[in-house]
């Protein structure tokens, strides 16, 4: 009989790891699920109380502060996991540049509104820039708290910030403010009301000397990884902007507004799968970055596990993403269902990305992330300005064809320095192909028999069909839908659920079958 994670014999140090990845797994997978729920119904609500055109305002306002997070978290977060020997001098030097930085990307946002909102021809974004500024500041006390929270797995904490911090931010507030008539001004109020969160619950949760040092030593051990992982996010931020740049200065605000909300429905899943993915594996493949079987073991279980996650989800939001849009947005969002559609094509190597990211940073090789985010940023911009000729749809796919090449070099890159055969790794990817295909079968036959029906009561019934189905043929073959990673998968997930779920009759039958 095959036992989760005991169908290979490993190393008790192993096991320790794989424990470690999946309980934080769980409670980070559970806050996500959560959190997606929140979202869409808090998505929806906003969708109809804010029009197009507010939700463009917003979206050339984030375009430079997503920009700008990059440089203002310096990597400090990530600094203090990857660490081998963290000293108290080396945590008060990252609060102390943490905080001098974040003060100055604050007044430098502010000073420079004006000029940005010009060259961004949206003289109007200028107030909604300068009240965005301060979350820099107030981001700054919450950086190391998240580090010494993600260095310690304390993942409960980690899960617990996201779904409070957005429940306050976009449900009370942001919703609120938007009933009330405050138009963009609600989603500003929302992103601030959520950075405070956040930030007074890490600062409550952690406790750590939060005192200045000017120790030149100390302020060089964070700056050597943190400045190559800054530098990586600020191009990931310049790529991921790159489009959003093109799209506002060459097309009017409607369209900046469906082209940015077309784009958050569809990176949904992968923005909250790979938050937990980084705040989960990185402090866990740090912990083995000198052992290279490991930490090839462990990436490639990491890869067909998402793999058999992911792939089906992308299938389900292509296939069904008018049904999505008409819920989620409503009426007159012009080409969002095929924005959608196209961008989640690559929901898969958005999220493995993150994996792979994961493995190269806890190798000590941020500027080599680095490179691929500039690699990407290059294909972004290029493939955005000449795609806008074609509108919106011309640069989702010229997007999408950058998001294809900057994974393609990564995996690349990480095989080789942990030395796996790309074969081995492209098979692993395959590995959700007939889970796929099942989902595919269960849209289109809802499409046919319930041409007519409404897309909120198409949407449900697609939903419940491709879960119900997915469960049934992983149950009947489960070496075909779940191959050998995603029986690991659920071996060691059944194996952390508490007595009393796992001694359920019903459970214990699913279980023996999937693992014998």
């Amino acid at each position: 009989m095959i036992v989760g994670p005991e169908r290979h014999p490993r190393p008790e140090h192993n096991s320790r790891l794989s424990s470690t990845v999946v309980n934080g797994g769980l409670w980070l997978g559970a806050s996500a699920v959560v959190q997606t729920i929140l979202q869409i119904v808090i998505f929806a609500i906003l969708a109809r109380l804010l029009t197009p055109s507010e939700f463009g305002l917003v979206a050339v306002a984030n375009i430079v502060t997503d920009f700008v997070t990059g440089l203002a978290t310096m990597g400090v977060s990530q600094a203090l996991v990857q660490k081998k020997n963290l000293t108290p001098i080396i945590v008060r030097a990252a609060f102390t540049s943490s905080l001098l930085v974040g003060a100055l990307s604050t007044g430098a946002v502010y000073l420079l509104s004006w000029p940005i909102a010009g060259l961004m021809n949206a003289p109007g974004v200028t107030p909604l820039i300068q009240a965005l500024s301060v979350t820099f500041f107030i981001r700054s006390l919450s950086l190391v708290p998240l580090g010494l929270a993600s260095r310690g797995k304390k993942f409960r904490l980690l899960g617990l910030r996201q779904v409070v911090s957005y429940t306050i931010g976009y449900g009370i507030v942001g919703v609120f403010a938007a009933y009330r008539g405050c138009g963009a001004w609600s989603l500003i109020f929302a992103q601030v009301s959520q950075a405070s969160v956040i930030t007074i619950l890490m600062f409550s949760s952690v406790r750590f000397e939060s005192r200045f040092t000017l120790d030149r030593a100390a302020h060089k051990a964070i700056a050597g990884f943190g400045s190559g992982y800054s530098f990586a996010r600020i191009l990931n931020s310049l790529a991921n902007q790159a489009d959003r740049m093109v799209v506002g200065v060459f097309l009017p605000l409607p369209l900046v507004g469906v082209y940015s909300r077309a784009l958050q429905i569809a990176r949904y899943p992968a923005l909250i799968f790979g938050q937990v993915i980084e705040d989960v594996l990185f402090p866990s493949f740090s912990g083995i970055q000198g052992e290279t079987g490991r930490l090839g073991e462990a990436y490639t279980k990491a890869i067909g596990s998402i793999s058999i996650i992911m792939t089906p989800i992308s299938v389900f939001v292509i296939l069904a993403s008018q049904q999505i849009c008409a819920v989620l947005l409503g009426a007159a969002w012009g080409d969002a269902p095929q924005i959608v559609a196209i961008m989640a094509a690559v929901l898969i190597f958005r999220s493995a990305q993150r994996i792979t990211s994961a493995v190269l940073r806890a190798l000590g090789r941020s500027w080599l992330v680095a490179a691929l985010q500039a690699l990407f940023f290059v294909l972004t911009a290029t493939g955005s300005m000449i795609g806008v000729r074609y509108g919106l749809l011309g640069v989702s796919v010229a997007v999408t064809g950058a998001v294809v090449c900057q994974y393609v070099a990564s995996i690349y890159l990480c095989g080789k320095y942990i030395d796996i055969a790309l074969v081995k790794l492209l098979r692993t990817h395959l590995a959700a192909a007939p889970l796929s295909m099942v989902t595919v079968i269960c849209i289109v036959a809802v499409e046919i028999l319930l041409s007519e029906a409404r897309p909120e009561v198409q949407l449900a019934v697609m939903a419940i069909g491709v879960i119900l189905s997915g469960i049934l043929v992983v149950i009947i073959l489960p070496r075909v839908f779940l191959q050998l990673d995603g029986i690991w998968l659920f071996g060691t997930l059944y194996s952390r659920l508490p007595y009393s779920v796992r001694k359920n009759s019903i459970l214990t039958l699913i279980s023996a079958r999937i693992l014998n």
